[in-house]
């Protein structure tokens, strides 16, 4: 009778175990993004600066135009551009799943100079990295500022109290500038140094900060270290130089208008500048001013010219003389 109980009792629990797992709701799925492509990032941005009231920000009904900007070759983000009469506005994201997307908005205006930075989330969450401001000296001059104070090196071991602005350069291009900033460190080196041995030297530092669009662009100190990069500038050396091949043999008779007669000494002590106006070949040899009739050349010679004058026609042979370093044209026979 109790085994008939409990087989029974058994029963009853794996039912209930089975109701329960077929009535149980089933895990939600993916969420269904708010915001999908870029367009739309940046109409969630224009429209959070229109929530908060900010003068002058771009009317959801702009009339933009689209560019893809993304970089050719780069896998795995893109870049969209919208522009319209008076605005800009650039959209970067990470080629990810549309749910997990984080788009990157800048806004510019063309006229009007102002910048508005954020973050903008695949469910419309906006979220402000630099507020909506005009593109200034003043401005501008904050942010190289605040990325100098923030920067491994300062924060390590910068002494406040030396840090001073000491040059500001307007560059060639809309709203862009150069800081030059300097301070002193208690130790030498550069970056987050923690766990290395140090001197314990004050050491003064050069910070050249570059903005554009209140975008630090460049940022160098004591022209050695990339303060974007954190790392020493590697410098390129430059490539060796090819190997001298000399010219062809090469003649050829030349009449030509004398436009200026120069002692730069030397072995070879005269250049005279010359307009060719013809050129003919020397039987057996290159003519290497053929193509250079009506043109005006510099060529050197060594014989006495101290008495041709400027606007004379003078006849002589001239040649293609050195190699790939040092090409230069020699006259001689000069009439």
């Amino acid at each position: 009778m109790k085994g008939k109980f409990f087989f029974g009792f058994i029963f009853l629990i794996m039912a209930l175990v089975l109701t329960v797992s077929c009535t149980a709701p089933a895990p939600p799925g993916p969420t269904e993004p708010v915001v999908k492509d870029a367009a739309e990032a940046r109409q969630a941005a224009i429209t959070y600066l229109q929530g908060k009231a900010a003068a002058d920000v771009p009317g959801l009904d702009t009339k933009w135009q689209e560019s893809d900007e993304t970089p050719p070759g780069l896998v795995g983000a893109a870049n969209k551009y919208y522009a319209s009469d008076e605005w800009a506005v650039s959209v970067s994201y990470p080629v990810v799943l549309p749910d997990l997307t984080v788009y990157r908005v800048v806004i510019v205006g063309t006229k009007l100079a102002w910048h508005w930075k954020g973050e903008v989330k695949a469910d419309g969450t906006v979220t402000e990295i630099s507020a909506f401001q005009l593109m200034t000296e003043e401005t501008s001059k904050e942010v190289a500022k605040d990325f100098v104070v923030n920067s491994p090196t300062f924060v390590f071991d910068g002494i406040e109290g030396s840090f001073q602005l000491t040059e500001t350069l307007t560059l060639q291009c809309p709203y862009c500038w150069q800081y030059i900033f300097e301070f002193d460190s208690a130790q030498a080196g550069y970056g987050d140094r923690t766990g290395q041995m140090l001197a314990q030297v004050i050491t003064h530092h050069v910070a050249v900060i570059s903005i554009d669009h209140l975008e630090v662009t460049s940022a160098v100190m004591d022209e050695q270290w990339d303060m974007l990069q954190q790392k020493m500038i590697e410098e390129e050396l430059p490539p060796p130089p090819p190997m001298g091949v000399p010219a062809a043999p090469n003649d050829s008779i030349v009449m030509a208008k004398v436009l200026d007669v120069i002692n730069v000494g030397g072995d070879i002590p005269w250049e005279i500048v010359i307009e060719i106006q013809s050129s003919e070949d020397v039987p057996g040899l290159n003519n290497a001013t053929k193509s250079r009739v009506g043109e005006t050349i510099a060529v050197r010679t060594s014989e006495d010219v101290s008495g041709v004058e400027k606007g004379q026609v003078i006849t002589a042979h001239v040649q293609l003389r050195g190699d790939e370093r040092t090409r230069f044209f020699e006259a001689s026979e000069i009439k």
